[in-house]
């Protein structure tokens, strides 16, 4: 299993586990990496298209805050799963360079490479 940061400032930043397979990614999370989240590769190639033209776009994943058209909220609408695993899908797919984020302007925000 391989480890990352989510993209957070400081001590909000969180430590997950990932397991990339031949048909998508497991994500495994919490205090003790005991939360198992999977997405398929075909939910990730359909989720960059759909941002793909939208320039730049936040992350807007608090599950009591949501931001409409952000990546939270495409993970609620359009996956069905909670909001929260946007952060550790996004700073997967900065890793991998398919998106690139910026911080400047109090929110977290990102765009398709």
């Amino acid at each position: 299993m391989d480890k990352l940061y989510t993209l957070a400032k400081g001590a909000r930043a969180r430590e997950f586990g990932y397991i990339k397979d031949l048909t998508g990614l497991t994500v495994y999370t919490g205090k003790d990496l005991s939360t198992i989240f999977y997405i398929a590769d075909s939910n990730i190639e359909s989720m960059l298209t759909y941002f793909e033209s939208k320039g730049w776009f936040v992350l807007g994943n608090q599950i009591d805050d949501v931001k409409p058209n952000g990546l939270g909220d495409y993970f609620k609408s359009v996956l069905k799963v909670s909001p929260k695993y946007a952060s550790h899908i996004a700073a997967y797919l900065v890793k991998e360079s398919k998106l690139t984020y910026r911080d400047d302007s109090g929110y977290l925000e990102f765009r398709v490479r």
